[in-house]
């Protein structure tokens, strides 16, 4: 029951995210920039962090965790240019 809680959570969050992001991107759109990285990167992200909460033994566990930390960290440097 706790499990079906969280991923509804997570839908409603992963939603969100990509909703925000559009609006956000616009000015990343206007300077022709490519954003098909990103939102592949964020998908992994939605999807790691589901298969974190649906995984029912530790190796499973773990390669959605490295998954999820792996994907986080290249959504984080993805404006490298930026200071």
């Amino acid at each position: 029951m706790l499990e079906a809680v969280y991923l509804v959570i997570f839908a409603v969050v992963g939603i969100s995210i990509s909703l925000y992001s559009n609006y956000y991107f616009n000015e990343y759109l206007a300077h022709k920039k490519n954003l098909t990285f990103y939102y592949v990167l964020m998908l992994v992200f939605v999807y790691a962090m589901t298969g974190v909460l649906m995984a029912d033994n530790a190796l499973y566990f773990l390669v959605a965790w490295e998954i999820m930390s792996l994907s986080s960290y290249f959504l984080v440097i993805h404006e490298y240019e930026k200071k």
